[in-house]
């Protein structure tokens, strides 16, 4: 029987023997040498719930025999003898490899105080298995990836087989737990238990990670200011911070937020006022001020006119007021903070100081505020970061405080200051007691609220209600304190800082070559490109907005733009269709996965804000959670477009949404003679039109009026006589020109402009998207920035003058910057070299690896080289990442020929105003500065 073996996670059986075996068909954990040999360890049933509480916080599963060694030393009858003889044997067996790294003994005294440490807590710390599990978080919370043993579907596994009922178990567990020893796992146990020693545990270090879930509050360090003092210091403070092991994410965060956040101003700040001008005309005044032409009239006309009130007068602009001294920035500090929440609050105050600093005419005034308690912050220096990160206060909401702030500061008349920033929770925000608190704050109060989702949506509030000027998502680095021991991440593992920022704050071009393109006279122009990204062209002349990087696989279904949202579905014939609804105010993306379809190829379709699927049967699809809310068959009805039904018998049926139930209505009033019904679509100005006799005529039908039917004019020939079922590929912005495809023609190549407004029909010679949007859409189709980028190279050299060479296979390129006639502004430009060329080493770009973005996986593509300790990433969207490890700084390329574009992480942008989305601008002395030691280093 003991040759029979049954599958067990690896995870399940001890790394060697004489450590711990399965008893009672997989129910308990004995121990097998020492004192308590024979004795149960731990219960199946206990492993898993301390196991399930931990997967998600410790991104898996620590070794097994930790966790029964963590279990032993909770227990009262732990014998320490046995604990370190266990500890001793992982170390017998790893000591081969462990010479290699000078390794002469294990850390016996270390892992003997921790066992003290441990059997020195209180017993309501210690025991239970919810005590047991927050030990187990707090010692493995900063523990590096190599030490997990088990994640992912093996985990789920592994708790699957231990939450088994012993009678649903297949008999031999303990045969099958028994395994020879292997070296990997017996070093990473080794290793594992040996980081777990590490922890000498206390009653206050144990209490305060059941309150913070921080097993240790941060402690500030001196550090020497320099001399003389830098000339931003937050900013400076930011710069230091990357190079900050533990609060790195932090200062990630903030470049990111202050690259992108926009601050308004009011209209009445005085240094956007001219000076002595004037402001209106107006029947009351003196005499001097009267209008010239009042003067010219006749003496006894213009007397007439004073006495009656009608003569006109110039007034005077009003003298501007006193410029604001500082703007406020609130940051709240209460119960609702604690956590990874009190960190964001962190960077989103450490972004906005950093803004104001920048911008150099309003310097912020940061305040730490909790219940009626303010803190003054200086965020110039790191101590003064790490003291706003120790105030852990526990009250509800910060409203007293702030009402107590404003009171003191109006009693200083003379005191002038820019509207206030309070940086708070989403759920301190919905704290009615709160929102009252605030009512005698100054109208035009900015809240900067951190959602759930870890977006900060920037608001004005005043007592009109609350207006979202701004929403900005926080990068997805791990905003938790790093651990020291985390390894520097090299080569392709170094992910650019450009790709955190959102929105993208450059803009791309497109040559309409993808797979879907749509303008919407309110929006834009949206574009779908081949590698799956969704563009928005908004506005003539500059490039598209990078709206999302990671479409999912197949087609646009259909379309729609209503109450400033794009929806689309996409989704191929062998995949899985989702419907994704875009904000046209901020960008934000959600993606629903909808129903599977009944059967292949039906069709979606929009209309008057309810979602469709025709084939033979008609499906009501839920929005919000891609549900099919009904469902009813056709029969012998047919879609003929849009939400009309057709049947042999010249009937038409239209379909539309009561609450969350089908509804058909008759129409009879659009066809007055029964013809055949080819195509039907909903007209933007919501007039149905249907087109008849094979689309010779076509019906305008608004109930509210007569239908009108119109004759079509055929260029060329019938070019779609004969077609029984054509469809749409494409409607213009304002409807009144489509192109009608014949289904049945090889690759659609079938096609016909159909216009409206001429009733002309005009055949047309290829279907791409290029050409759709020129001969529909042509004012759309001009307005779109096509700009040629390199997107391919073999890899970078340097010149002898130190510039950047890109190459590619016996072609060449030198990033120089070129000093302009006026100001002596520069540019940075690619010149192209002489063919044959010679160049020094390059440095080639490696594979392409997978791209995870915030949107999920990316079919762009990225290559990585690593040039002594910097790193350049080239994209496949043409552009070009530095990364340089002096000081951790990135600084992100636009590689156009003509006129390189670039984004830093410091929050300077240069360039062409079609890449930047504002007046273009060259680059400062510190971007070439930047570039030539980049080259040097």
């Amino acid at each position: 029987m003991s040759d029979v073996q049954i599958w067990l996670p690896d995870y399940l059986r001890p790394p060697t023997d004489l450590l711990w075996q399965w008893e009672d068909n997989g129910d308990a954990v004995v121990w097998v040498e020492g004192e308590h040999a024979g004795q149960t360890a731990a219960m199946a049933a206990q492993l898993h719930v301390i196991l399930r509480s931990a997967i998600e916080p410790l991104g898996g599963l620590p070794p097994m025999s930790c966790l029964l060694e963590l279990i032993a030393a909770c227990d009262d009858r732990f014998v320490t003898k046995d604990a370190i003889g266990r500890f001793a044997r992982l170390w017998q067996v790893a000591r081969r490899d462990l010479y290699k790294t000078n390794a002469t003994a294990p850390p016996m005294v270390q892992f003997s105080l921790w066992v003290d440490s441990v059997r020195k807590l209180p017993k309501e710390l210690r025991s239970g298995v919810e005590a047991q599990s927050d030990l187990l978080m707090m010692m493995f919370s900063k523990v590096m990836p190599d030490l997990i043993e088990s994640s992912g579907i093996e985990a789920a596994d592994v708790l699957e087989c231990l939450s088994t009922k012993s009678t649903d178990r297949e008999l031999l567990w303990a045969h099958a737990a028994t395994t020879k020893a292997s070296l990997a796992r017996v070093k990473r146990a080794f290793h594992a238990m040996a980081f777990m020693s590490r922890y000498v545990v206390t009653v206050e270090s144990v209490q305060l990670w059941k309150r913070t879930r921080v097993s240790e509050l941060p402690q500030p360090t001196h550090v020497e200011l320099e001399t003389p003092p830098p000339k931003n210091p937050i900013n400076h403070t930011i710069r230091a911070l990357h190079d900050d092991e533990e609060y790195r994410a932090i200062a990630r965060a903030a470049v990111s937020i202050s690259s992108t956040l926009s601050l308004p101003r009011r209209p009445s700040d005085p240094t956007h006022l001219p000076c002595g001008g004037v402001s209106d005309v107006t029947n009351r005044g003196e005499p001097e001020r009267l209008l010239m032409t009042e003067l010219a009239q006749e003496p006894l006309a213009m007397l007439a006119r004073i006495a009656n009130g009608q003569a006109l007068y110039l007034r005077r602009e009003t003298p501007p007021g006193p410029s604001p001294e500082f703007r406020p920035v609130f940051l709240e500090a209460g119960i609702r903070t604690w956590g990874r929440i009190r960190l964001s609050i962190a960077s989103v105050g450490l972004a906005i100081a950093a803004l104001e600093e920048r911008r150099g005419d309003t310097k912020s005034r940061v305040m730490t505020v909790a219940g009626d308690r303010i803190f003054e912050e200086s965020f110039s220096t790191r101590d003064g970061v790490i003291v706003h990160l120790g105030r852990i206060e526990p009250d509800e909401h910060p409203g007293t405080a702030i009402a107590r702030w404003l009171e003191n500061i109006q009693e200083q008349s003379d005191t002038s200051f820019a509207d206030p920033i309070i940086v708070i929770s989403a759920a301190t925000d919905r704290d009615a007691d709160f929102r009252k608190s605030l009512f005698k704050m100054p109208s035009g109060t900015l809240i900067a609220r951190i959602e759930r989702d870890h977006r900060v949506t920037l608001l004005r509030r005043s007592s009109l209600g609350d207006e979202t000027l701004q929403s900005i998502s926080l990068p997805n680095d791990d905003m938790a304190v790093r651990s020291p021991e985390s390894p520097n991440r090299k080569g392709d593992g170094v992910v650019p800082l450009f790709y955190s920022v959102f929105p993208c704050p450059l803009r791309f071009s497109d040559q309409l070559n993808g797979e879907w393109s749509r303008a919407y006279e309110s929006s834009g122009v949206w574009t779908v490109t081949r590698d799956r990204r969704l563009l928005l062209f908004d506005r003539p002349g500059l490039g598209g907005i990078q709206v999302s990087d990671a479409l999912p696989i197949g087609k646009v279904l259909a379309s729609d733009f209503r109450d400033k949202k794009l929806h689309l579905v996409i989704g191929a014939a062998d995949r899985d269709h989702f419907l994704l609804t875009v904000n046209h105010q901020d960008g934000v993306v959600t993606k629903v996965k909808l129903q599977s379809p009944s059967q292949p190829n039906m069709t979606y379709v929009f209309d008057c804000g309810s979602l469709f699927r025709f084939g033979k049967q008609v499906d009501l699809i839920h929005a919000s959670t891609g549900q099919v809310a009904e469902s009813k068959p056709l029969g012998n009805w047919t879609h003929r477009g849009g939400p009309v039904l057709w049947s042999p018998g010249h009937d038409l049926q239209l379909v539309s949404q009561v609450g969350t139930s089908l509804v058909f209505h008759d129409l009879k009033a659009p066809i007055r003679n029964p013809q055949f019904v080819s195509l039907v679509f909903r007209h933007p100005s919501g007039e149905l039109i249907f087109f008849l006799s094979e689309l010779r005529h076509f019906v305008r039908f608004n109930p509210s009026g007569e239908p009108v039917i119109s004759q079509l004019k055929y260029l060329n020939h019938h070019l779609l006589a004969n077609t029984y079922a054509p469809f749409i590929r494409y409607v213009s912005s304002d409807g009144d020109r489509i192109v009608v495809c014949d289904p049945n023609s090889a690759r659609y190549n079938q096609a016909a402009l159909v216009d409206l407004s001429t009733l002309v029909v005009k055949e047309l010679k290829g279907t791409n998207d290029r050409l759709l949007m020129e001969v529909a859409d042509r004012k759309h189709f001009l307005n779109i920035a096509q700009r040629n980028v390199l997107v391919r190279l073999d890899g970078l050299s340097f010149d002898r003058e130190g510039h950047l060479m890109l190459i590619k296979q016996k072609r060449s390129w030198t990033l120089t910057p070129k000093r302009l006639s006026r100001d002596g502004e520069h540019q940075l430009s690619l010149q192209v070299n002489n063919a044959g060329e010679s160049f020094g080493f390059v440095h080639r770009f490696g594979k392409s690896p997978a791209v995870l973005t915030r949107f999920g996986d990316a079919k762009w593509t990225k290559r990585s080289v690593q040039i002594g300790n910097n790193i350049a990433t080239l994209d496949s969207r043409g552009l070009l990442h530095l990364h340089r490890a002096s000081d951790k700084s990135e600084m992100t390329l636009m590689l156009r020929p003509e006129h390189v574009s670039g984004w830093t992480s410091w929050g300077e942008r240069f360039g062409e105003r079609e890449c930047l989305g504002l007046e273009s601008g060259g680059p400062s002395d510190f971007v070439l500065d930047w570039l030539e030691k980049f080259a040097k280093s």
